[in-house]
């Protein structure tokens, strides 16, 4: 008599799955945790720096300024949980396609965008002097 072997869920969907591995999944959570203790420290220090320099804020540094301490976590929870929610829901093209995206928003775009959006008031500041010459 042979053993009927079937495969249990975990191991069946482990292999070439669209799904990254568990010790990606956390060294991606620990990527975001670092990203915001980045941000969230260096934020008020641009801040302190812009002001005392004295040049006017344009709009998106004064909106990054006055949220930061609520979009930061809000963005990178939501990071960590579908990190998290990948690993344990399937998902279906669609779906993971839309994870993906948020995955790469948060983990690449958004730290990008709010670093150029601390440097913002410096380029102007630049173009000002330079056509002031």
């Amino acid at each position: 008599m042979q053993a009927l072997i079937v495969p249990v869920y975990g191991e069946r969907e482990s292999s070439a799955n669209s799904r990254v591995p568990w010790l990606y999944a956390v060294a991606l959570c620990l990527y975001y945790l670092f990203a915001y203790y980045g941000l969230v420290r260096a934020t008020p220090i641009f801040s302190q720096m812009l002001n005392g320099i004295g040049v006017e804020l344009p709009l998106p540094t004064r909106l990054l300024m006055m949220t930061y301490w609520w979009v930061f976590p809000i963005v990178f929870i939501g990071g960590v949980i579908v990190t998290i929610a990948k690993q344990i829901v399937p998902f279906n093209k669609r779906h993971l396609r839309a994870a993906n995206a948020l995955l790469i928003f948060v983990g690449v775009v958004f730290p990008s965008v709010v670093v150029l959006t601390w440097y913002l008031p410096l380029f102007v500041l630049i173009h000002r002097l330079s056509q002031s010459h």
